[in-house]
């Protein structure tokens, strides 16, 4: 009896001590997590007050209250569509009323903001609006690849933004474009995250997705077209979560339309090609996957002005090859060599590291492929799985991939926000804080670009922010690569301990097969 006693007393103390230890552990990811988020919202506001300090112009006046109205009025509707809920449903007025300060928060930002001109904007997209405002809107069509190195898709928004706006107003229509996308995107994120919870529209959800910093530098700093095509993605998946084949594949075919990141979401969409879901049926079906390349065929209407063809069909090479760089600004793996190398190499010396950085970044994607394609055959995967496996796969292959821009990490952030509410752990939300963080210190490098814009006011803070640039690279580098170390340590876990599971089972089969036997 007294040596129960001891057992049980001993048995006691140490689930006492795994708890506890449980609990310390929860707590120092949830700070961990907090001290990210802050740092992350840190380069907001660093960068309102570094807007701030510029001279506003009286001539921008007339497009500065069109913009504010703009911005307002879906913010409104959002707000409305909250108070109808907490109306008809009895949602928590401490829910509505967060929802309305986060509302109110992106508003006063998105007009701190306005009149911040990226490096993008100065030495791309401004130059191309002007070039078009100079040509009739034919001769912009047909003269779409030579002017510019983006889609034809994408260029049909700046063409028409240029012949109606002047230069100032083509800046203010691109920045509300991507404003609207991000709502849009903020909005699939939320059905996708319905749809796998079984639960109702959560406008408190869609609030936060706008207000987290690398959405907000998107529609607000780098005004790009990332989340446009990360909109399209999105709704891919989602239509592959409700098993609707034609509007997945016109989803995606959108997506390749405007980038050709959209990549980073076709590996899962490929696995639901080839999986079931529990109840035995296909997510996709393959006699739909040529809609994809028929709603590709939108960057093909120049053709009908006289457009060249065979430039249609390069612009993704001409992107791929436009800058002698093995990383523009994207803390991945070819970030180190580039600034070891320090861009001393030769052509022929860059040539080598990009194919072989290709072919590392396949490799570690086609690897991940069957490790999930290897799990399906032992167990369904469920709809937390996809999630899971589209962001192990968007982290993988921008991580690897040379000629990555910092802001190709996007799809990986808004993946990693998804799972982090469908499957709710503190380590999860502390991954979505490391890709927030690296994301969002791509700032640093546009700001010092564009240093000379306002040197005469900022040089204190201009002379700070090139010292840290680096350094805050660094730092992200070092976030992701954790990150993603979090991300598939678990599935390669998993897969060796199936593994053994299986030899064991294998080796005791024999075992009574040969007694039988004998």
């Amino acid at each position: 009896m007294e040596v129960l006693s001891k057992l049980e007393f001993n048995q006691n103390n140490s689930q006492k001590i795994t708890s506890t230890m449980i609990v310390r552990r929860e707590k120092f990811f949830q700070l961990l997590t907090i001290i990210l988020w802050c740092l992350a919202a840190a380069n907001i506001l660093l960068l309102i007050i570094y807007s701030e300090f510029s001279a506003f112009d009286k001539s921008k006046l007339n497009y500065f209250f069109w913009y504010i109205w703009l911005i307002f009025i879906p913010l409104m509707i959002i707000g409305i569509l909250s108070l109808r809920q907490w109306c008809r449903y009895k949602i928590t007025g401490k829910t509505t009323l967060l929802t309305g300060l986060i509302l109110i928060s992106i508003f006063l930002v998105s007009i701190w903001l306005i009149n911040y001109e990226s490096y993008d904007w100065c030495v791309f997209l401004k130059a191309w609006c002007g070039e078009y405002q100079n040509m009739t809107w034919g001769e912009s069509l047909r003269n779409i690849t030579t002017i510019s190195d983006y889609t034809p898709f994408y260029n049909y928004f700046l063409i028409i933004f240029s012949h109606l706006f002047d230069l100032q107003g083509c800046l203010y229509a691109i920045k509300y474009l991507t404003f609207l996308f991000s709502i849009a995107m903020a909005v699939v994120m939320e059905f996708i995250i319905c749809t796998i919870k079984q639960s109702k529209f959560s406008y408190l959800h869609l609030a936060c997705f706008l207000i987290l910093p690398p959405i907000l530098l998107e529609s607000n700093v780098w005004a790009q077209c990332d989340t446009i095509y990360t909109t399209f993605a999105l709704l891919a998946f989602y239509f592959a979560l409700k098993h609707r084949s034609v509007l997945c594949f016109i989803s995606l075919g959108l997506s390749f339309a405007i980038k050709l990141q959209f990549l980073f979401i076709v590996p899962i969409i490929f696995i639901m090609l080839l999986i079931r879901d529990k109840d035995g049926h296909k997510y996709l079906s393959w006699k739909w996957i040529w809609l994809a390349l028929c709603m590709y065929a939108i960057n093909f209407l120049p053709l009908f002005t006289g457009a060249n063809l065979i430039d249609l069909l390069k612009v993704y090479f001409l992107q791929i090859g436009s800058q002698r760089m093995l990383s523009l600004n994207c803390m991945n793996i070819p970030f180190l060599f580039e600034n070891l190398l320090q861009s001393s190499y030769s052509d022929q010396t860059y040539l080598v590291l990009v194919i072989i950085f290709s072919i590392i970044g396949i490799a570690a994607t086609m690897a991940l492929l069957i490790l999930v394609l290897r799990a399906h055959h032992r167990r369904c995967l469920t709809a937390v799985d996809l999630v899971r496996y589209a962001l192990c796969f968007a982290m993988v292959m921008v991580y690897f991939m040379p000629k990555m821009h910092d802001r190709y990490f996007f799809i990986a952030f808004v993946l990693s926000i998804i799972w982090a509410i469908v499957e709710p752990s503190k380590l999860h939300a502390l991954i979505s804080a490391m890709v927030s963080v690296s994301l969002s210190f791509a700032i640093y490098t546009m700001t010092v670009l564009l240093s000379y814009t306002y040197v005469t006011n900022l040089i204190g803070l201009i002379l700070f922010l090139k010292k840290i640039n680096i350094y805050s690279m660094y730092f992200g580098f070092l976030l992701n690569t954790i990150a993603l170390i979090c991300l598939v340590t678990p599935i390669i876990r998993h897969e060796i301990k199936t593994h053994d599971d299986l030899t064991k089972n294998n080796a005791r089969d024999k075992i009574s097969h040969g007694k039988n036997n004998s």
